[in-house]
C-alpha cells in the first residue's frame, strides 16, 4: 500500500515538474535517469513478517499444500503446515513427526511446493506403519492372552 502511494506521489511530482519546465522552456524536457531510480527499489517487509504472511496463507488453504522451509543452520524441512501462532508454526515432517519452526530461524521465505514425490513417499511410509501394526496384532494378542491366563496379567 505504501509503495503505491509513494509511486503515485513521485509520478505526480514528475508530471508537475514536467509541466513547470514546459512552461519555462518551449522545447521537450528530459528528466535525468536518477530521478526515477528509486521507484522500483522500495523497502521490503522484514523476513519474519513476510514468512508469517506466507505461512498463514498456506495454512488457510489446507493441509494438502506443502511448504519448503530453509533454516539458518542449513536444515531444510518440507511438509504441510499443521499449526500457526505469532512466533512459530508447525510442519508435519514425517508420518508421525511434527517440527516446530520459529519465524526468526528462517533463512529465506517459505516456498510452496507441488511435492508429488514427497507425498508419495509419505504415503508409502504410512502404509508401512499400518502393515506393521496389522501384522503385529496376531502375535501380541495371544501373548497377552497367555500371560493373563498364567496369572501375570498387567493391571
Amino acid at each position: 500500500m505504501q509503495h503505491r502511494i509513494l509511486v503515485f506521489l513521485l509520478s505526480t511530482i514528475a508530471i508537475l515538474a514536467t509541466a513547470e519546465c514546459s512552461r519555462a522552456q518551449k522545447g521537450p524536457t528530459v528528466l535525468p535517469a536518477g530521478f526515477f531510480a528509486g521507484l522500483t527499489e522500495h523497502p521490503q517487509l522484514p523476513l519474519e513478517r513476510r514468512a508469517k504472511m506466507e505461512i498463514e496463507r498456506h495454512w488457510k488453504q489446507g493441509s494438502k499444500r506443502y511448504v519448503r522451509c530453509e533454516l539458518q543452520n542449513g536444515k531444510v524441512f518440507t511438509g504441510p503446515v499443521v499449526a500457526v501462532n505469532n512466533e512459530s508454526f508447525e510442519l508435519r515432517s514425517g508420518v508421525m513427526a511434527e517440527q516446530t519452526i520459529r519465524y526468526s530461524e528462517l533463512a529465506s521465505e517459505p516456498q510452496a511446493l507441488d511435492a508429488t514425490g514427497e507425498k508419495f513417499l509419505r504415503g508409502i511410509a504410512t502404509a508401512g506403519v499400518v502393515v506393521v501394526v496389522v501384522l503385529a496384532i496376531p502375535f501380541i494378542a495371544p501373548y497377552y492372552a497367555l500371560k493373563c491366563a498364567g496369572g501375570t496379567c498387567v493391571s
